[in-house]
């Protein structure tokens, strides 16, 4: 079921879980035009779960966020702000990339206070003492004390270029396990050496994260295109459908906003379609009821909408 504008507002404001940055300038987050910083980053389906035939991820800067803290909504920033098990502060944050099984932090911190954060006793679960046990290039890699490396299921990979949290995949019982030891050295063959991203193996994901880039971005590859006998206009779900996603470029007061709907080939593109799915959504509660300057346009296999919103009204 399709989220209502309100609800897409406040959860594409979360969008991401763990970014580091620390300077005044705010990197573009992909995109418009180019892939892009954090395109590169994401795995292609089935590199971390075995079974996987799509991708999700969720990307922001918080940096950029925290800089907009007086054209949002008190609420909106409050939860926004998190804390995190490496003690980098949120706010330095400048990407912070999620994605099944794993998330990719950059920014400014510095490498020795994370390894010392991480070492130290904090609590119970994720929160407690870790200790290097791998590294792989210039990452160490860290899991809970006392865990072995071929099954730890949490670990952190650690570099001055990005922070990497992973999670293990798999069943022992199918054969398919792959400790997050495993699953961090994957997503740095990925960001670092560019094997198995998304954005070379998977034409969807390419065009969808080439039209996406902003403050905020998220998106989907599906595992088959939409039916006919599937398709919800009202809901965005159009027939010959292979990916969508939305991002919002905050900046001062205004805010850009932009929905993307990903076809498998550009005959299948129909702007008289996305005018309709603008028209049902452009009422009280629609996904675009906030929205004004809204127009349509085809970009190669690409639907897109466009509109501009104040940023006050993201998480209303």
């Amino acid at each position: 079921m399709k989220p209502t504008r309100r609800q897409f507002l406040a959860t594409s404001a979360a969008a991401g879980a763990g970014m580091l940055a620390g300077c005044e300038q705010i990197p573009f987050l992909g995109g418009g035009g180019g892939s892009g910083a954090f395109a590169n980053w994401v795995p292609a389906a089935g590199e971390l779960e075995p079974d996987s035939e799509a991708v999700r991820f969720r990307v922001s800067s918080p940096t950029q966020i925290h800089g907009n803290r007086n054209n949002l909504r008190p609420n909106t920033y409050a939860q926004r702000q998190r804390s995190y098990r490496t003690g980098v502060s949120w706010q330095s944050l400048n990407m912070e990339l999620s994605f099944e099984s794993g998330t990719v932090y950059k920014g400014s911190y510095n490498v020795g206070d994370v390894d010392s954060e991480l070492t130290t006793p904090s609590g119970a679960g994720d929160g407690g003492e870790y200790s290097q046990e791998d590294s792989k290039g210039n990452y160490d890699i860290y899991i809970p004390d006392g865990d072995d490396t071929d099954d730890a299921r949490q670990a952190w990979a650690v570099s001055g270029n990005a922070i990497i949290s992973a999670q293990a995949t798999g069943s022992r019982f199918g054969n398919t396990f792959s400790s997050a030891v495993e699953n961090a050295k994957t997503i740095i063959d990925v960001g670092q050496n560019g094997e198995g991203r998304a954005v070379n193996d998977d034409d969807a994901f390419s065009t969808l994260a080439n039209e996406l880039g902003g403050t905020i971005v998220y998106g989907r590859t599906l595992r088959d295109e939409i039916s006919s006998s599937r398709e919800s206009i009202a809901r965005g779900d159009f027939g010959g459908m292979v990916a969508s996603g939305t991002s919002i470029t905050i900046n001062g007061k205004n805010s850009k906003f932009k929905r993307v709907f990903v076809f498998d080939n550009e005959s299948e593109v129909n702007t008289g379609d996305l005018e309709e799915y603008v028209e049902r959504n452009d009422t009280s509660g629609g996904i675009l009821s906030y929205a004004r300057n809204t127009s349509v346009s085809q970009s190669g296999s690409a639907g897109v909408v466009s509109a501009t919103i104040d940023t006050y009204d993201i998480g209303r």
